[in-house]
């Protein structure tokens, strides 16, 4: 004889384990992970009564609330534990892996320099994520400068040519950029010297200041030119070390400046031409003539420097001694026996010279002298010397 029981009911029993799922994932730093747990009694059977349920993230890449919802934020490779009211029942996922998330910000490096226009200086581009984790894919760079300092290429090398200060800019075709702070540019080395005034045409009476500027191989003006060395090609005067020059000898030449940190320079022409009226002098300086004749007297001048002047200004002769006179060509007309000279005077500062001694003669005054030093006994005939 048998009997069935009625109904039988099995129901779960206790939580004894919890499963976070998913059990691992990779997720950037942009991104959230939805985290559930399950749980089983000690025979595997489903247990929806969980208690309440505490999360908790190992590895500092991200939170996680109260619901399981994981914010990811740091780079790095964690795991999310979840842990039970019931008999502190806990699960610990697998690895949590956090890539960077996409380009949020990008920094120009260095911020701020300072180089010469010789030089080039090397910029770089940093990116980060909303979370200011460092991130590799920076996309394509557009790099730029502001300032009219100079140039840079698509690589970031800048090359300084104009002295001032600019910036530079990089933008992603991702959508950030970033400019630099101040990019201060000065002059690079010296290159080129110039010679100023670069012609000139003075008087041997004159002086000429000779400056030099120089500029580097951008043509940025430089004030440092180094120890300059002046010289004059051609003979025509002297230059001293601050490049004063002081004309002496008419005639054409050139000036040179010389710097010992390499460049040199030499002018066009300069153009020395004879100075003011200084000295005169009459020619012949003495003769004898008979008071019959007439005597053309000339003048010739020079400046200080011993430069032949063509410019005698306008001259006056005269005689003296009452020998005779001299009209205003410099024709003497001798008349009076006696000794005496001729005066020449200029109107350019009475520039005056005398001749030496003018001497006029009787016209008669002739004397013939006969001599007879020597007999010629070989030829049979005497031999008379006038």
């Amino acid at each position: 004889m048998t009997d069935d029981s009625g109904t039988v009911t099995v129901t779960p029993g206790v939580l004894t384990t919890l499963t976070v799922s998913p059990d691992t994932t990779s997720l950037t730093a942009d991104d959230t992970q939805q985290f559930t747990a399950t749980g089983e009694d000690a025979d595997g059977n489903a247990v929806t009564a969980l208690g309440n349920l505490t999360w908790s993230v190992n590895g500092t890449i991200g939170t996680i609330d109260n619901a399981g919802l994981f914010d990811a934020t740091t780079v790095g490779t964690g795991s999310v534990t979840v842990s039970s009211s019931i008999n502190a029942v806990s699960d610990t996922s697998g690895d949590i892996t956090v890539t960077p998330g996409v380009l949020a910000v990008l920094t120009i490096s260095p911020d701020t320099a300072s180089l010469t226009a010789d030089e080039t200086q090397q910029f770089y581009s940093i990116g980060v994520d909303s979370n200011g984790n460092s991130v590799s894919e920076l996309g394509t760079l557009t790099w730029s400068v502001s300032g009219g300092i100079g140039t840079i290429d698509n690589t970031g090398l800048f090359d300084a040519t104009t002295v001032g200060t600019g910036s530079v800019t990089v933008t992603s075709d991702l959508g950030p950029s970033d400019f630099s702070g101040d990019i201060s540019v000065t002059p690079g080395a010296l290159a080129v010297l110039t010679v100023s005034p670069d012609t000139a045409t003075l008087s041997a009476d004159e002086t000429q200041q000779f400056t030099a500027s120089g500029v580097d191989s951008d043509g940025n003006v430089i004030s440092s030119l180094g120890p300059l060395e002046w010289s004059v090609n051609g003979s025509i005067g002297t230059i001293d070390s601050n490049g004063l020059f002081n004309p002496t000898t008419v005639g054409i030449g050139s000036v040179t400046a010389s710097s010992d940190l390499g460049a040199i320079d030499t002018s066009g022409d300069i153009i020395v031409t004879p100075g003011v009226l200084a000295t005169l002098a009459v020619s012949p300086d003495t003769v004898s003539i008979t008071a019959d004749d007439t005597q053309q007297f000339s003048a010739t001048g020079e400046d200080n420097d011993g430069n032949a002047v063509t410019d005698l200004g306008t001259l006056t002769w005269s005689v003296n001694g009452g020998i005779g006179t001299i009209d205003d060509t410099g024709l003497f007309d001798a008349t009076t026996i006696g000794s005496g000279s001729v005066t020449v005077t200029s109107s350019i500062d009475s520039v005056t010279d005398d001749s030496g001694a003018v001497t006029v003669v009787h016209p008669l005054d002739v004397t013939l002298l006969i001599s007879r030093p020597h007999v010629s006994l070989d030829s049979g005939h005497d031999r008379f010397e006038i």
